[in-house]
């Protein structure tokens, strides 16, 4: 054992009795004296290296081996390393691998929805936005109030020519709020986008509505450049590019414009009767029977290709009856004219 002299009171003290206060060793008496006078003083315990922390054995002037800065004896040492554990540490540690399964168990759901985000933002980035809805709707499945996910799917909605679809979303998430970022400011530019190119259409509709064909083309055909995502936007514009001509009396034109919509969008009901009108249009100014047959086969197609919906089916059996007019009369009227005279109750411009 160690022995040092205390510099306070000169005391010889075990040093494992000493304490270590500022930059003297003082006994216990000293230091507790120093304790009542002065608040805050930085005070250690020393360790003897001679003494054996575990059963204090008194080794001379010999010093134990250190375990963690503490001397021990052998005895004490071999204690240390084959302490055998505790069974209450044994039960627990049962008990927390029985919960961590039944966790991961419970937990499959979510690391699935984890995956299916990552593979959206990966499909988002290659501009696959069709592809990417799937995965995302999976995501808001399990965690619905997700906003990295409930703004990726909004973006692929709007992206795909969705917009219903992604301002429903946007609305129902947390009150339309969402925290501050580059996504969310990207997902609502593009929303702003959305609103002009609806703007713009609803401005196009009144022009239709007051027969002006060919300014409501025009600014149908600015709202499809301004949001070209959205289909409907198109067809309208050609549809009204074509009643431009037909008010114009500019046939040829009119069975351009209705060709090329047909060509566009192969799989249209409604630009197959367009063709099929232009055609009995031609046919009506210059009684080219090969104009009446085209005019046939694209009713034709028309009837073909409209769905089973009755909505759809009473549109172009309507679009067919005036075209009908029109072979068997060689007469072009307009739609207004045809309602007077033949379809009393129904709608005109």
């Amino acid at each position: 054992m160690r022995r040092e002299a205390c510099q306070a009171c000169g005391s010889s003290q075990p040093l494992g009795w000493m304490r270590s206060v500022g930059n003297k060793l003082l006994c216990d008496a000293c230091t507790s004296k120093l304790r009542t006078q002065y608040k805050n003083l930085r005070i250690f315990k020393l360790i003897d290296p001679t003494v054996c922390s575990g059963c204090e054995r008194d080794n001379g002037d010999t010093e134990y081996q250190l375990i963690s800065g503490r001397p021990y004896c052998t005895l004490c040492r071999e204690k240390l390393y084959n302490r055998p554990f505790p069974q209450w540490l044994k039960l627990a540690l049962v008990g927390l691998l029985v919960l961590l399964a039944g966790a991961l168990m419970n937990s499959k759901r979510y690391w699935k929805a984890g995956a299916s985000l990552v593979r959206g933002e990966r499909l988002m980035k290659s501009h696959k936005f069709k592809e990417a809805a799937a995965p995302l709707a999976g995501v808001l499945k399990v965690s619905p109030d997700n906003e990295e996910a409930t703004l990726l799917l909004a973006k692929a909605d709007i992206m795909s020519g969705n917009p219903f679809e992604a301002n429903k979303l946007l609305s129902n998430h947390n009150g339309g709020k969402f925290e501050k970022g580059s996504l969310a400011d990207e997902v609502f530019a593009q929303m702003n986008r959305v609103d002009s190119a609806f703007e713009k259409a609803e401005s196009a509709r009144k022009l239709e509505d007051q027969g002006k064909w060919t300014e409501a083309a025009r600014a149908m055909r600015d709202a499809a450049n301004i949001y070209p995502q959205f289909p409907p936007f198109d067809l309208e514009a050609e549809s009204d590019e074509g009643a431009g001509a037909f008010e114009k009396k500019d046939y040829d034109r009119f069975l351009s414009v209705a060709e090329a919509s047909e060509k566009e969008h192969p799989d249209m009901p409604v630009m197959a009767s367009m063709v099929a009108s232009a055609l009995a249009c031609k046919y009506a100014v210059t009684g080219d029977a090969a104009f009446r047959q085209k005019s046939e086969q694209a009713l034709a197609r028309a009837r073909q290709l409209t769905p089973a919906d009755p909505r759809a089916q009473a549109a172009t059996k309507e679009y067919e009856e005036r075209i009908r007019y029109r072979l068997n009369s060689q007469k072009i009227i307009d739609t207004d004219e045809y309602n007077r005279r033949f379809r009393k109750g129904a709608k005109t411009h």
